[in-house]
């Protein structure tokens, strides 16, 4: 019995971390695409002051 609790538990782990790998997925995007457009501006700046 406890092998098969063992296997419950790690498929039920695994459903949950890609349950939440989904999450972090969205996460990411959203951060990587908010910090492109923070770089975007900060460059645009940067080169208006120097020039």
């Amino acid at each position: 019995m406890r092998i098969e609790h063992g296997k419950n538990k790690k498929k039920k782990d695994q459903k949950e971390k890609k349950k939440s790998s989904g999450l972090e997925y969205e996460i990411f995007k959203i951060m990587e695409k908010s910090l492109k457009t923070a770089l975007d501006a900060a460059i645009d700046d940067v080169l208006k002051d120097w020039k």
